[in-house]
């Protein structure tokens, strides 16, 4: 799951006893990679916005 997408699905899957893995882009692709990412899903900019800037991600 992208690190700050959807944090509540998140928190109820660990809940429920799943094991999550968070992943950030990072390295040489990791600009393309998002902007594609961005551009399909103009929401996700928010979230990752939010989750850059909050100690609660």
């Amino acid at each position: 799951m992208l690190l700050g997408v959807r944090p509540e699905p998140r928190r109820k899957l660990i809940r429920d006893g799943y094991r999550v893995r968070l992943y950030v882009p990072f390295g040489e692709h990791s600009y393309g990679y998002s902007t594609r990412r961005f551009k399909e899903n103009p929401e996700i900019a928010g979230y990752v916005f939010k989750a850059l800037f909050s100690r609660n991600a």
